[in-house]
């Protein structure tokens, strides 16, 4: 007897892999630092963890993160964060870099340090 098995559902699209590619094994001078991610509300659920830290390549943006993150936990958070050409994130998800909070129309533009703290937290949660 044999198994049919379905072919794994492909969570980013060409363009997304190319960039995820790029972000994960360069950087512009090799160099990668520290990012600690807080998750709250909606987001400490779907992915089901509180904080972790990110090694991400030196230079990186806050959408480079957003990426990143949205390809590890795939569908679960791309639906919350909506990745897509235009917008970064969902209005109903707001994000703060070391406590202040950033516009995500400009997330292509916010560039993250190392030791940043990064905190995701949803506007609307269930109740």
């Amino acid at each position: 007897m044999k198994l049919l098995r379905s072919k794994p559902q492909q969570h980013l699209f060409e363009a997304d892999k190319q960039r995820l590619n790029l972000l994960t094994h360069h950087s512009l001078n090799g160099k990668r630092m520290r990012i600690k991610v807080l998750y709250l509300g909606v987001l400490r659920s779907k992915t089901g963890k509180s904080s972790e830290d990110y090694e991400i390549p030196t230079g990186s943006s806050l959408s480079d993160l957003v990426e990143m993150i949205s390809s590890k936990y795939g569908e679960s958070l791309r639906g919350i964060f909506k990745a897509d050409e235009k917008s970064r994130l969902d209005p109903s998800v707001i994000a703060t870099v070391n406590g202040v909070s950033k516009d995500m129309t400009k997330a292509d533009g916010i560039k993250l340090k190392d030791e940043d703290t990064v905190a995701f937290m949803s506007v609307i949660s269930g109740g």
